[in-house]
């Protein structure tokens, strides 16, 4: 039993949509879970209608756009006018709309919740639609009913002994008929309220999906041959690791390297499953293995960017040192808002903290630390981290700057300065 999972570039289109049955004929599994993520830039979209709807009641236009791209990838895969695919599609934008309604008083990020999942909805009805008219048969499941959280929306925890027993009572039974295609990034409470797992959280599904189900192995296809070195959206030159150990990918994705949620590998890690990472466009390569191994290739320097970045510093007020009880109200204050630290460094009378500047609840956050700290920030930065560095990257990527901070041990150094 395998678990394959597309992100939103690998069904981004009608045509990207078709090279989704390339993948199933070019690697034919007898069981398989697909998890999707929405379509292209949807989540986006609709965190715009979010915001219109917020600020003035109504997101007609935008709603308007969102339909219309949908409906014309519905009507490329599905081109006959009366299919069921074409009207199920419509009640889901009536859901849609009513949803808006709905929770327009409630407060963001229930809001949010409630809306933003219909971009796994609208794409994972698209494509199980498509592959059952192409000789496949699938079974739809709602993620909403089978993976459980709590209740903190937008960065919901999973509920795992409530989620194992689900996946064998809502997916297990169908594996041996069908093709199950489900929803990445979306949860539920036991109560049925729709929450998400945090952006970019598709791949985690995935790993949940492996850890209950048992799978065989865990396929994240992607827009890259496997995982490389560096982002080639940024760096012209790239090296591809053919393997790698769970600890050094559960570095990379900590760090920031995009390819893999930092979450997905350890419910994959706790069972020995692995990992593939393999190019969409070319559904015969192997792509890069993650597995429970100490070998990887070799000790290629891995260059990761993170931009919009912001630093706080905090100073005791009373100009002492930074005290234990102190580093402590830091730290219970940032996982009560579920933000991750990117870098933190300390010093006798200041404690500096790095993190994502667009997370919610910034300013709240700076709010409450003004309580007990003096605080000082710098936003719109740039976070480099290399792992296995060596002077020519370093020399490369400072490009003889100096850094707001450093940080650096025998393996890993960080910088982070004004991003350019």
């Amino acid at each position: 039993m395998e678990v394959y999972k597309f992100g939103g570039a690998s069904i981004k289109d009608a045509t990207a949509a078709r090279n989704l049955i390339n993948v199933l004929a070019q690697n034919q599994v007898k069981k398989l879970v697909i998890v999707l993520s929405a379509m292209g830039k949807t989540t986006n979209a609709l965190e715009g209608i979010i915001t219109s709807f917020r600020k003035n009641g109504e997101a007609k236009d935008l709603l308007t756009d969102l339909r219309n791209f949908h409906t014309q990838i519905a009507t490329e895969l599905v081109p006959n006018p009366h299919h069921p695919l074409h009207t199920t599609l419509n009640f889901l934008f009536i859901d849609l709309e009513d949803a808006l309604d709905e929770g327009k008083d409630w407060d963001y990020d229930k809001f949010y919740d409630a809306v933003v999942p219909f971009g796994e909805i609208f794409s994972t009805t698209i494509i199980s639609h498509f592959l059952n008219l192409n000789g496949y048969q699938t079974q739809w499941i709602d993620a909403r009913k089978w993976l459980i959280t709590n209740s903190n929306h937008r960065l919901a925890k999973v509920d795992w002994e409530e989620t194992a027993e689900n996946c064998d009572m809502f997916i297990r039974p169908f594996l041996d008929q069908r093709i199950i295609i489900t929803q990445g990034f979306v949860g539920g409470t036991i109560d049925g309220v729709s929450t998400t797992l945090g952006r970019e959280g598709s791949d985690f599904s995935a790993g949940i999906l492996g850890n209950c189900l048992n799978a065989s192995k865990v396929t994240i296809w992607k827009d890259v041959p496997g995982v490389l070195n560096a982002d080639p959206k940024v760096f012209e030159k790239t090296e591809k690791f053919d393997n790698l150990s769970y600890a050094e990918a559960i570095e990379m994705a900590y760090y920031g390297a995009s390819i893999i949620h930092p979450k997905t590998l350890h419910p994959l890690q706790e069972k020995n499953i692995p990992l593939f990472v393999r190019p969409f466009s070319n559904p015969t390569e192997t792509g890069t293995q993650i597995f429970g191994s100490d070998r990887i290739d070799r000790k290629i320097p891995v260059k990761i960017i993170k931009d919009h970045q912001m630093l706080l510093t905090l100073r005791a007020k009373d100009g002492d040192f930074i005290s234990e009880s102190g580093i402590g109200k830091v730290f219970s204050l940032f996982g009560e808002f579920g933000v991750k630290l990117n870098l933190v460094q300390l010093s006798a009378l200041s404690f500096s903290i790095c993190f994502n500047e667009t997370v919610p609840h910034v300013k709240e956050i700076i709010q409450k630390l003004s309580d007990d700290f003096r605080v000082l920030y710098n936003s719109n930065l740039r976070l480099i981290t290399i792992r296995h560095f060596t002077d020519e990257v370093l020399a490369e990527l400072s490009q003889g700057r100096t850094p707001l901070i450093e940080q650096r041990t025998r393996t890993t150094l960080q910088w982070v300065f004004p991003q350019d």
